[in-house]
């Protein structure tokens, strides 16, 4: 479900979720781990010093199904009339959970294969995924011990940004804008986007623009894009009803056209693009 080409989809489940931009924020300096770091940060053994009783929550955690669940609990909703619920329960359930991501991290992140040294240093990553994903619930002593090793290597490791490929500029430009909003900001915002969305065509825009993506081998440049505009929704504080009412799709469409600006046509420039940045105040 959750791929690096499809990474609006995370990105969609992330910035609805509380804690989401925190995860975003981990995947994109997992991202930019190179094969040197992974030996330092497989000595971790960040499941080591739980006890019984602390494994058995983090595993319960990996096995809850919020889609199987909100589907369930959304039929009982209809079925006795409270409509409206429903719909705020379909706004806030996530496309897939923290097992599917887990399967991103170690295949599509860090491509773990068979390689021991890149397991291990995958699951120093996930226990500090579960951490930010579960942060409501988890107690904070267990959150810690997951965090811990990811944090001590974090010290160690060089500091490394994955860049945004060769049209980079303008795709900071873009986060920059958006990040630097007001409240009427993104009122405006989210009014350009049930605009720009009652138009239509906004999939096979997004088609085109994730297309010219693969085609020009940006996919972990545009992943990246997509992550970091989840931590500007949720330090923006934008709620997961507006997000789901079209105004991530607005932005996640707008940059994944933009990591690509120089290669797509321009109907799907003026379709993804041009209705965003006319909606941002003057740069």
């Amino acid at each position: 479900m959750y791929t690096l080409l499809g990474a609006s989809v995370l990105g969609f489940d992330l910035v609805r979720r509380s804690g989401g931009g925190a995860v975003a924020s981990l995947l994109v300096e997992a991202m930019a781990l190179t094969a040197d770091d992974l030996p330092l940060l497989a000595k971790a053994q960040p499941l080591g010093l739980l006890s019984g009783a602390d494994r058995a929550e983090v595993s319960d955690a990996l096995e809850r199904s919020p889609m199987v669940a909100a589907m369930g609990e959304m039929s009982r909703l209809v079925a006795g009339g409270r409509v409206t619920e429903a719909l705020h329960l379909l706004e806030t359930a996530p496309m897939a959970g923290l097992p599917e991501l887990m399967t991103f991290v170690r295949d599509e992140v860090l491509e773990v294969g068979a390689d021991e040294v890149a397991a291990a240093a995958a699951e120093v990553v996930c226990d500090a995924v579960v951490a930010a994903f579960h942060a409501p619930t988890l107690r904070s002593g267990l959150s810690e011990q997951l965090v811990e090793p990811w944090a001590a290597a974090q010290q160690l490791l060089p500091r490394r940004a994955l860049g945004l490929g060769p049209c980079e500029p303008e795709v900071v430009a873009l986060l920059d804008r958006l990040s630097r909003l007001d409240d009427r900001g993104w009122a405006r915002l989210q009014q350009a986007a049930q605009d720009a969305r009652a138009l239509g065509g906004w999939a096979p825009a997004m088609h085109s623009a994730t297309w010219a993506v693969q085609l020009s081998g940006r996919v972990r440049e545009a992943a990246a894009a997509q992550l970091r505009a989840v931590r500007v929704l949720v330090d923006a504080g934008v709620t997961p009803s507006e997000a789901a009412r079209g105004l991530w799709n607005f932005v996640s469409g707008a940059l994944q056209a933009s990591v690509a600006g120089d290669l797509v046509d321009e109907d799907t420039e003026l379709r993804l693009v041009l209705p965003l940045t006319s909606a941002l105040p003057t740069p």
